[in-house]
């Protein structure tokens, strides 16, 4: 029977990420130039649907607050749905989604 774990495994050892899954590279290439902006003027930046919050390393210099619907390890900001998160209009000044 053939591994199909097996082989995506070795496909990424083998081939660049961008050619593997290009939606997540092309999602990852984003959120860094959108960091490096917001990095540069302490801006405030609100990651919606944060889950585990992988964008978060990216953003050093800046103030990264987090929504989900979940409190993944009791590091979410704003707990609540997307639609409804208790914070006023023009509260942040980038929105990832």
């Amino acid at each position: 029977m053939f591994n199909q774990i097996k082989l995506v495994n070795f496909l990424y050892k083998v081939f660049p990420k961008k050619i593997i899954n290009n939606h997540a590279y092309s999602i990852e290439k984003f959120v860094l130039r959108v960091a490096e902006e917001c990095n540069k003027k302490n801006k405030k930046v609100l990651d919606i649907g944060a889950g585990e919050q992988p964008y978060k390393q990216h953003f050093n210099n800046c103030r990264y607050y987090t929504q989900d619907i979940f409190n993944y390890n009791n590091a979410i900001d704003y707990v609540s749905d997307a639609k409804k998160i208790p914070v006023k209009d023009n509260s942040f000044d980038y929105i990832l989604c």
